[in-house]
This record gives C-alpha cells, structure tokens and sequence, in this order.
C-alpha cells in the first residue's frame, strides 16, 4: 500500500490524550506523523500525517483537515472523516 501522498492535518486535546489514551492510541496506530505542534494556548496538539485514513493530497494543494470518530461497539473501531479542505493557509494548522 502506497500512503505516500495520503496526507492529513488533524489536532487531539491534551484531555481527550490523558482521559481516553485507547481512542489516542488506535487512532496513531495506523499513521506516520510527518509533524506534531504544541499549542500551548488551546491545549492541544496539530498533526501532519500520512495515512490510509486520508485522501490522496496532489502534489501543490493544501493538506485536509480531518475529524476522527469513536466507536467503541465495533471492537475499537476508528474512522477517518474529513472536515474540510481549505483552499489557503489554514491558521489552525499551521
């Protein structure tokens, strides 16, 4: 499998990391992290990742931002959803 322009920026509170780890950890099981930023102001982290949760990003566009959902019926089933792709700078991610 190929991920290598299947690319995504998402962000996971420091909360949500402490009080669910399961979620965090199924969630970066199947992902590369290019690039992860603190953000001291929102208590968060900012993702880049490769993924087979992504879509395939061409070359010269802007990653998507992508939203992750739980669902702890189905033996820890994550899915990736996508949010939004922003045709500038995205000043949440950057």
């Amino acid at each position: 499998m190929n991920i290598k322009r299947k690319l995504g920026k998402f962000k996971i509170t420091l909360a949500l990391i402490n009080n669910n780890p399961q979620f965090v950890m199924d969630v970066m099981a199947r992902m590369i992290i290019i690039e992860a930023k603190y953000d001291i102001l929102a208590d968060l982290v900012k993702y880049t990742a490769m993924s087979e949760y992504f879509e395939e990003c061409p070359v010269g566009t802007n990653i998507p931002i992508y939203e992750f959902s739980y669902d702890d019926h189905n033996g820890h089933t994550v899915n990736g959803m996508r949010v939004s792709k922003i045709a500038g700078l995205c000043a949440m991610c950057e």
